[in-house]
């Protein structure tokens, strides 16, 4: 199994877009974008080229990482993952795990100090996360509805 990082293209983000959705509507997220996810993402691709991938398994497109260079680390340069999305059919093949293998390989080159995320612990992804050494942060996260 050929499991690369590629960079994903604004031509692309239509496609990343349709697979978030998909995705992230399912249980336990039930989510329901308010935003223009085709905009965003392609925003994302242009603001941090280096960091936004499609992740491919045998050549052919299996998830998206969004990922940007984070500001506020003392412990130095911080990569923050914005987005990991892999189709259904991809999931549960090692595919996410070599995909994390192959982005530490790289921030590592890039000498980033950490690689962060947000993940809700009720959901099979933070198992995954945890799984491949992630552990909670000093940081909380907190946030304010704006109405």
């Amino acid at each position: 199994m050929e499991v690369k990082l590629e960079k994903l293209k604004a031509k692309e983000a239509r496609w990343a877009a349709e697979l978030i959705a998909f995705e992230f509507k399912k249980e336990p997220y039930k989510i329901k974008w308010a935003q223009d996810l085709e905009k965003t993402v392609r925003e994302q691709v242009t603001r941090a080229p280096k960091l936004a991938f499609k992740i491919t398994r045998n050549k052919k497109n299996a998830g998206i990482m969004l990922c940007r260079e984070s500001l506020w680390e003392p412990a130095g340069k911080a990569c923050f993952i914005e987005m990991l999305a892999l189709e259904s059919k991809f999931q549960g093949h090692g595919i996410g795990k070599k995909a994390m293998q192959l982005l530490e390989e790289r921030l590592k080159k890039e000498e980033f100090a950490v690689l962060t995320l947000l993940s809700d612990p009720k959901t099979a992804a933070f198992g995954f996360y945890k799984s491949q050494g992630f552990k909670k942060s000093r940081w909380e996260f907190i946030e304010k509805e704006l109405k």
